[in-house]
C-alpha cells in the first residue's frame, strides 16, 4: 500500500500517471491489480496485488517500467508517505 499527498491542481495527471504504470506493470511484470483511492483527508492511497512476494521483489529488481511515467507522477506528488508492506501467502 502506498500513500501520497498530490498537489490540488495536480490530481488527474497523477491518476492518468499512476493508472498507466499500474497497466504496465500488470502487462510486463506480472502484478495482478493495482486500486486508487482518496481518502477524505485527502491522502491517496494506492495499492498493488502481486501473485507472490517473490514476484514483487523481482519486479522491484527490475526498476520501473517506464522512467518519464514514473516522473510525471512524482511531479504531482507533496509528500510522499511511508509505504505498508503486507505480504499474504
Amino acid at each position: 500500500i502506498y500513500r501520497w499527498r498530490i498537489q490540488p491542481d495536480r490530481e488527474e495527471e497523477f491518476r492518468a500517471a499512476w493508472e498507466e504504470l499500474s497497466a504496465q506493470y500488470i502487462q510486463l511484470r506480472g502484478q495482478v491489480d493495482a486500486k486508487l483511492t482518496r481518502g477524505e483527508d485527502d491522502i491517496w492511497v494506492g495499492k498493488a496485488v502481486w501473485p507472490d512476494r517473490d514476484d514483487y521483489i523481482l519486479a522491484l529488481d527490475r526498476g520501473v517500467t517506464d522512467p518519464r511515467v514514473a516522473n510525471r507522477m512524482n511531479a504531482c506528488v507533496l509528500e510522499k508517505l511511508d509505504p505498508e508492506f503486507k505480504y499474504i501467502d
